[in-house]
């Protein structure tokens, strides 16, 4: 009788162990990061990816400034984020919703695109700063259109 609740006891402790082991998906906090208001704009974007940028080097080969510079970006501490796509109808607002870690190197970027009754194509992109990701992060971009 011992043995057997001492088989029960340790069935049960390693089970706990497992589970208290299991990671559970991380939010990862992040900061908007408008461009346009320093008179530049995002070049040579991805429809449909997420690109990491990690260096100013990287970021001026998507950016183009007319007649004014973006802020700084600490690059040693932070990532910047480039998100874009397409949509078969204008473009009311688009927002980042979250960025979810879903193992070590694995995230997930849902966006949420509002569209207005513009009958037009339109291609969108959203720039995030979080902190510092690895280049061989992989990010799955989820986006959800709402219709007016």
């Amino acid at each position: 009788m011992k043995t057997n609740i001492l088989k029960i006891a340790t069935l049960l402790l390693i089970f706990a162990t497992l589970l208290s082991g299991c990671k559970k998906e991380e939010f990862i906090e992040f900061t908007e990061f408008q461009l346009f208001e320093f008179g530049c704009n995002w070049k040579n974007t991805k429809q449909d990816e997420v690109i990491i940028i990690n260096s100013t080097t990287e970021l001026e080969k998507y950016t183009d400034c007319t007649y004014g510079e973006y802020p700084e970006i600490d690059f040693s501490k932070h990532t910047l984020l480039l998100a874009s796509g397409c949509t078969s109808s204008g473009i009311h607002c688009i927002s980042a919703k979250e960025l979810q870690q879903l193992s070590a190197k694995k995230y997930k970027l849902n966006v949420e695109i509002t569209l207005n009754d513009a009958a037009a194509v339109e291609k969108w992109t959203i720039a995030l700063i979080t902190n510092k990701l690895s280049n061989t992060s992989k990010i799955k971009l989820n986006t959800t259109i709402i219709r007016p």
